[in-house]
């Protein structure tokens, strides 16, 4: 219940922090696109910690062990995908917090004549879409 909590409340954190900046720092809205893309990269990774269902091609009594000792079988390359998706969730977490800080104290900085903070966005939206794509592929 938990990890669902989090998935489907995390995107409103980022959204209800990034208004409560806004507001404080006294800004208009016209920067907006590159945090908030940055926050969706992120919200896309939340829902591929939850592992997939599966048919493990087991026999009815291993099941039913496995049902009684409350045992979740997990494939090793999901689980070592799964640990991958969260170290990435605090590291795109921290970029999509530069990209606003970007965004808002200094939105004419630019990388390679591209505002810097759309661009940390896009990377953002980018891995999360990914990683999307990969865990679809284990």
């Amino acid at each position: 219940m938990t990890k669902r909590i989090l998935i489907y409340g995390f995107p409103f954190f980022l959204i209800a922090l990034e208004r409560v900046l806004r507001t404080a720092l006294n800004l208009n809205s016209e920067t907006f696109m590159g945090p908030t893309l940055a926050a969706v990269g992120v919200s896309f990774l939340l829902s591929l910690i939850v592992p997939k269902s599966r048919e493990l091609g087991l026999s009815q009594e291993t099941l039913s062990e496995i049902d009684r000792q409350g045992i979740i079988v997990i494939p090793r390359n999901e689980q070592i995908l799964i640990d991958l998706v969260w170290v990435f969730i605090f590291t795109l977490t921290a970029s999509w917090a530069y990209c606003l800080y970007l965004s808002c104290i200094t939105p004419t900085s630019t990388w390679l004549k591209i505002p810097a903070y759309q661009i940390l966005g896009f990377g953002n939206y980018f891995v999360g879409v990914l990683f999307s794509e990969i865990k679809e592929a284990v």
